[in-house]
């Protein structure tokens, strides 16, 4: 999935315009491909699709919010491997800590620096694909062992 040869694909969730256009622009200039999307249902919608590298959303959403969102994503099959970073305006504690629970991998407060968050991001990738790797040799060893028995 996170392959040298193709792009991360990082799906941005936000009811803000001029957030997705500004994260997109310096997200795909850093060599992601992204995806955008004004809300959280139209992010669930689009999971039949595939799961992206990453996922970036905002709190404070219309309809569904972020918190709600993480929640329902870690809930789908597969959704437990994606990193999903929360970004929000509210920096109250019970905000973070409820990011967390809701199964946040990342927490970010705006106004975000882009630039240094694409960092942020591509860290937070490699933290899912050695997760990945090591649930792989895991379950590898785990049949080896179960067909020596």
């Amino acid at each position: 999935m996170n392959k040298n040869t193709t792009q991360n694909l990082v799906w941005l969730i936000d009811d803000d315009e001029t957030t997705l256009i500004l994260a997109e622009d310096v997200l795909t200039g850093a060599g992601f491909s992204v995806r955008t999307f004004p809300n959280a249902p139209g992010a669930l919608g689009a999971i039949r699709d595939g799961w992206p590298d990453i996922i970036v959303t905002d709190v404070l959403m219309p309809g569904m919010d972020g918190f709600e969102l993480c929640a329902r994503l870690r809930a789908i099959p597969g959704g437990q491997l994606v990193p999903i970073m929360v970004t929000t305006s509210l920096e109250d504690t019970l905000s973070i800590e409820r990011a967390y629970k809701e199964g946040a991998t990342g927490f970010a407060t705006k106004p975000l620096n882009w630039t240094s968050e694409v960092h942020h991001l591509r860290f937070m990738m490699l933290a899912a694909d050695t997760a990945k790797a090591l649930r792989r040799q895991t379950e590898a060893l785990e049949v080896q062992i179960a067909a020596k028995e």
